[in-house]
């Protein structure tokens, strides 16, 4: 979850606040949610909400995982490019989104993150914090790479791409703002592919 950098007043909010403002009728009937609806000290003006499209995983995640498939605020502005998503939030200081680290990550001169408490004290998302069994887990969307097994045993080039991948992917994942995973999950996915080798 991303702000303005002028929002001083949103910096940490729990995981029930931020999801339910964006859950259809949850603070107001007709979705013209104030800051002040999610805390009576908060400024009583209307947050503008944005988010990626439902052409994005992030959309999906959000919605059927995070929000249980409630629906969305009607006032909700759901845009395609990210980069059109950092620009709204950047220029307005009642906005809030939701979207991916990576894109957070490559502008933190432009947006803050929420800090989101999870019920242990607020967490920042971090490299360090994002992933499973760690302190962000909950707001963690997994990103797959696909196998197919098949292929992988008959040919060569396909296996030795996958390891290629496997090697390499805790230094795309640092590079491209995604959180890598526990060294121990990529010495798994080495043994399942040695297993491939095998007759």
């Amino acid at each position: 979850m991303v702000i303005n950098k002028e929002n001083t007043w949103a910096t940490e909010m729990t995981a029930e606040e931020v999801l339910g403002m964006y859950v259809s009728g949850k603070y107001a009937a007709d979705d013209r949610v104030k800051w002040s609806d999610i805390r009576p000290e908060w400024p009583a003006e209307e947050i503008r909400f944005y988010g990626p499209n439902e052409n994005h995983g992030t959309y999906e995640f959000f919605f059927e995982t995070l929000l249980g498939k409630q629906d969305l605020v009607t006032t909700v502005s759901l845009q395609q490019e990210y980069s059109t998503l950092v620009d709204l939030v950047s220029k307005d200081k009642n906005a809030i989104a939701f979207f991916g680290y990576g894109y957070y990550a490559a502008n933190t001169d432009k947006l803050n993150a929420v800090k989101i408490d999870f019920g242990n004290g607020p967490v920042a998302p971090s490299e360090e914090t994002i992933g499973e069994g760690l302190a962000y887990e909950t707001f963690t969307r997994p990103v797959f790479t696909y196998l197919n097994v098949r292929h992988a045993s008959e040919k060569p080039q396909v296996l030795d791409f996958a390891y290629y991948v496997l090697e390499k992917a805790p230094e795309f994942a640092g590079e491209s703002g995604f959180a890598p995973l526990a060294a121990s999950v990529y010495d798994e996915y080495k043994a399942q592919l040695d297993a491939l080798q095998r007759p």
